[in-house]
This record gives C-alpha cells, structure tokens and sequence, in this order.
C-alpha cells in the first residue's frame, strides 16, 4: 500500500517554475506529499480534488493574483478551513499583511525565504492537522460504537415492548392502588421537598398532588412544624420514626395550634390563619397517625410519609373506655356497699375515706391519673370483711387473740376477691385490700412490710381510714375528739405512718374537716340495696 494516502498534502502555487522547485526542496524534509500549481485557475481546480493540510500562496500571479485565490478558497464550504500562508517578495507593509489577513490568510512568509522560520511555521500546521484528523476519527468511531448500541437497544425494547407494556400497566393500577387507599401518602426527598403525593394528602393539605410537587413539605403540611427535622432525622438514621394521635386543631377550617406530642420538642410558636381548602373541623382536633420510611434508592436518599386520620377511631376507643370506666365504678361501688352494707355508717366512711386519700394524694402531687384511680380503688380496702363472721364483724366489745386473727384475714380475703381483674382500679384495689394495714416500722398485717416497701396508695389509704375510724363511732367504740384523734396520728408518724403522709395530712387539715363534715348522700346506697329482696342474697353471691 502506497504510503502517499497516509501523508498531508500541501499545496505550493507560484507563477514562476523556479520559485515552485526551491520551494519544494526546503519542503522536501518534510514528512508530507507536496503537489505544485503554476496559477490561481490550476489550484482552485487542484483543491477539489484533495484534502489539504496546508496551502503556500503566492501572492503577485498573473490573470488572479494570491488575494483573488484565496477569497474563492475561502468562499467554498469544502474548502473554507483549510490554512493558508501567503509568500510575498512585495516590501512588507501594513496595508499588504490587513489584505492578506482579511481574505483568510493564517501567516505571511516574505522573500527571500527564511528556511527555519517556513519549516516550523509549516510543522504547526501539520501537527494541527494531525490533530484535528486524529479527533475526526475519534469521532467517527465513537458515532459508530453510539450507532451500534443504539441499535442494540432499539432491538432490546422491541424484544420487551410487551413487558414495558406490561410495566406500564401495572404502575398505572398501582397509582390508583395508591390513590384509594384512605391514608395519605407523600414522598419525598432528602431535603424534605415533595416528589410525589397521593390524593389523599389533598384531602388533608387543601393542596393537589400537581401543585405539592417540588414544594417544602412543611408548607403543604405546615401544621407539621417538626416534619422536616424528623424526616432527616428518619433518613440519617435509616429507621422508621411513627407517632401515634397526634392532634392537629382547626378552626373555622384555619389552624389554631400545633400539636404537642409526649416525646416530641415542645413548640413554643404557633402557626395561625393557614387555609385548608377541604377541612372544617371547628375546634375538634383532628387525630392523626403518623409515620415517616426512609429509602435510599440508587444513591437518592428520601421517604415516605404515612398520615392517618383516626379521629373517628379514638373518639370510639375514647367512649369504650368511658363506658367501661362508667361499669367499672359501678361494680366497684355495689361490691363496697353489698360488703358493708350491715354497718350503719360504713357507706359513710367509705365515701369519707375515700376523699381524705384522694385529698392527700394530691398534695403528695402525685400523678392526676393515679390520683383519679385511688379515689376508686380506696372504697375497696375492706372488702374482704364479707368473709369474717357477724359476731366478730360487729362485736361491741374488744376482740379475744383468736378473734382478732381472724379479723386480720379481711386483708387476704379481699385481695383474693378482686384478683385478676382486667381493670386498673379493680387491681388497684386489690393491692390495698392486702397492704392497707401495713405498718411503716413493719409491724402492720399481714405481710409485715415496712418503709418504701409498703406502696404509696397503701400508706396514704392507711392513714385515712385510720383518721375516719378514730372521729366516728363504731360498734366497738365511741368517737373521739378531733384534738385526740391529731394526737394519735401525730405518735403514729413514723411508726404506725409514713411521715410525708402524716405531714401532707396535717398541711391540708381545712380541706378534711370539710370532708368529714359534709353530709353523706344515701342515694346511689338506697337505690342499690332496694334492687335487692333480701340484703343476705346480696352476701351470697359475693362470697
């Protein structure tokens, strides 16, 4: 194979047949094909026929001087980029070199030749041809690997149109899928923005999917206050965060305040006057499930936000527990009255009793819920005496050792009676009745507890039950004087009394001498007992 196709060319045109030889043997060193034109009409003609690398141009020619030959070179979309170098034996001048330039010359060479200076001009050239040859092949031959694989995958979806198809169809069912579900869903990316959101989360935000696109979720959800924190708290972590009924309240369809949830920051600030197109809720809170899933899909970090409301679903869970609240009491009163219902005035000690713990409780500023819970429990730490014998329950006189043993086993009896009940109050109940009798030095019955281990609502109803029993009469004896009573539980503190209890009493005396003097309403006692023939019957089926 000739070597020649490999080469540059360049081409030479001079009027004068022994400027073109010279020329020609300076060029001879280089590694190029050199091809010869006697006039501008031959090299116009030469250059259709070639690529070439470089043109040398004369610039005085008869019939079409250089500046003629290279405006037409110039003028031809073919030829337009090749290089051209002007030779000129012409006086340099300014006005000459601005000509040259214009018509699209890239140097001027002035006679007589300086060989070194035209060889290195020349090899800029070539090496510039070189290269721009070299990134046309590159091209070429990434624009065929492209083609290839275009057609690759043209073949490859051909092959799976049917399963795009396919795809295709079942991400649309998906989308309504996702579209009736009644939670709302919202996905988003790690800088909290929503990418996606079902309609759901409309009914919810006043704001449709198309326009939530893009925008902060904390502002189509701005009742949210501490979503965005969460939700890079979510994806930093890679684990669910879920949050159960949380409250969002409305107003006149606006929101009024920001939720406030145990274990979430306290929100100081509140947001008001947000329109929320589809709510009116009018100072109900709506309550709301909440739930955030981080992915990572890719490399792309987001989540998934999960938001159900259940507000109908907790107010009915809310009106169980009311109703079961409601029965709960109410077995706890008839099982107090049905125990007790053979002493006169034990209906009153137990309502008195009962608020003297309550009262205490609360200035022991403990929990409102336990303090609520021992208001019920308290009625029932002498339920086990419908198991002791009339003759000991109302002896007038002292009790013999024998007899008094006996009586100590109310406390058992009724812990067995209220065991393993399913309510709170009732096995709240269940904890006095055996340990109401403990004893802070540990001399109390009947397990001989003392100190802390002795439960708080036991010290407290120990105490209580003692006051009421000490400022009333009993068969066994007559009441004693406020004076006295104060006494006795003073000696008792420490020993018979936790101390904080006794001090707790003695700080709220006002509020218990309004207790133990208002008058105890028979009513609620009454109607029961009369739903009953015979008040043994009532005995029988509590034993």
């Amino acid at each position: 194979m000739n070597d020649t196709l490999f080469k540059p060319k360049i081409l030479i045109v001079d009027d004068i047949a022994e400027n073109l030889f010279a020329l020609e043997r300076v060029l001879g060193k280089i590694d190029a094909e050199i091809i010869k034109a006697s006039s501008g009409n031959e090299a116009l003609t030469l250059i259709l026929e070639h690529d070439f690398a470089l043109i040398i141009l004369d610039v005085q020619m008869p019939e079409m001087d250089g500046y003629e030959v290279a405006e037409l070179i110039k003028s031809n979309e073919k030829t337009e980029n090749v290089p051209i170098i002007f030779v000129t034996a012409i006086d340099r001048e300014d006005s000459k070199e601005i000509k040259g330039y214009n018509t699209g010359a890239v140097d001027f060479i002035f006679k007589p030749l300086n060989k070194q200076i035209l060889l290195s001009k020349i090899n800029v050239f070539l090496e510039l041809y070189r290269i721009k040859n070299g990134l046309e092949q590159l091209v070429d031959e990434r624009t065929r690997e492209l083609y290839e694989i275009n057609q690759k995958l043209k073949e490859l979806i051909k092959k799976n149109v049917k399963a795009t198809r396919e795809i295709e169809y079942s991400h649309s069912y998906l989308l309504k899928v996702i579209d009736s579900i009644s939670s709302c869903l919202v996905s988003v990316d790690y800088l909290g923005r929503i990418t996606d959101m079902n309609c759901q989360g409309q009914i919810l935000s006043g704001v449709t999917p198309r326009d939530a696109i893009g925008k902060p979720v904390a502002e189509v959800f701005p009742f949210y206050a501490m979503l965005t924190q969460m939700i890079q708290q979510a994806i930093a972590s890679g684990q669910p965060v879920e949050k159960h009924r949380i409250p969002v309240y409305l107003k006149s369809e606006t929101i009024k305040a920001e939720f406030i949830k145990e274990g979430l920051p306290q929100i100081e600030h509140s947001i008001n006057s947000i329109k929320l197109n589809n709510l009116s809720y009018k100072n109900e809170p709506i309550i709301n499930d909440f739930a955030i899933y981080p992915f990572c899909f890719n490399n792309n970090h987001g989540a998934v936000i999960r938001i159900d409301d259940v507000t109908e679903r907790v107010k009915r869970e809310e009106m169980a527990i009311q109703n079961e609240k409601k029965l709960t009491i109410d077995t706890i009163h008839r099982l107090t009255w049905a125990s007790e219902y053979k002493d006169e005035d034990t209906g009153s000690h137990i309502q008195r009793m009962s608020n003297y713990s309550t009262a205490i409780a609360k200035r022991l500023g403990i929990n409102p819920n336990t303090v609520e819970s021992i208001s019920y429990a308290a009625p029932m730490h002498d339920i086990g005496k419908i198991g002791i014998p009339d003759r000991i329950l109302l002896k007038p006189g002292k009790l013999t050792p024998e007899e008094w043993e006996i009586m100590k086993r109310h406390t058992l009896i009724g812990a067995k009676i209220l065991k393993g009940s399913k309510s709170g109050f009732i096995r709240l109940g269940e904890l006095i009745a055996m340990t109401h009798h403990e004893k802070w030095d540990g001399s109390g019955y009947p397990l001989g507890l003392q100190g802390s281990k002795i439960p708080m609502v036991s010290r407290i109803v120990a105490l209580a039950d003692v006051f009421d029993s000490l400022t009333t009469k009993r068969p066994y004896k007559e009441p004693f004087s406020l004076e006295k009573s104060y006494q006795i539980i003073r000696e008792g503190k420490g020993s018979h009394f936790d101390p904080d209890v006794v001090d707790a009493f003695f700080e709220i005396l006002d509020e218990i001498l309004k207790i133990k003097n208002k008058p105890f309403n028979e009513e609620a006692k009454v109607s029961f007992i009369n739903q009953c023939a015979i008040a043994n019957d009532i005995v029988k089926l509590m034993t």
